[in-house]
């Protein structure tokens, strides 16, 4: 196996664990899916299932970073949607007019932090998929 390759697979194994970890997905779910599995419903007995952790709603912030991804024509990183949708002015963003966007900016009320997370949300609920360089909407 060549070193990207192997780069490549920890990267997905480590966005694996990372989506398991953080998301409100049933965790049975998520085990079978690890090894290509399916499991229909939910198992009502793992932390998501049974209710025991907190939800936020945060649908309008879930619908500006995936009008980002789309206006940036599903062709870059999700570092990249962030700092387009919190208004960077990097020079990737300007080189590519995305500071010219209906969603640059819309978010800089929130952190860095906060919409990684919420990528990784998305990711998890199989809303986008991450490859190694691109956003893909699903």
């Amino acid at each position: 196996m060549t070193k990207q390759k192997e780069i490549d697979k920890a990267v997905q194994n480590l966005n694996k664990m990372i989506t398991f970890a953080g998301v409100n997905v049933c965790r049975r779910k998520q085990l079978l899916r690890y090894f290509d599995e399916d499991h229909p419903g939910d198992c009502s007995s793992c932390d998501i299932c049974s209710g025991q952790t907190e939800l936020t709603d945060v649908s309008t912030d879930a619908r500006k970073l995936l009008s980002a991804v789309v206006r940036t024509g599903e062709r870059f990183g999700c570092l990249h949607v962030i700092d387009v949708v919190r208004g960077s002015q990097n020079a990737k963003i300007i080189k590519f007019g995305h500071d010219c966007l209906k969603t640059y900016g819309i978010g800089k009320d929130k952190s860095q932090k906060y919409w990684r997370a919420l990528v990784d949300e998305l990711i998890g609920q199989g809303c986008v998929i991450q490859d190694r360089d691109k956003f893909t909407l699903y």
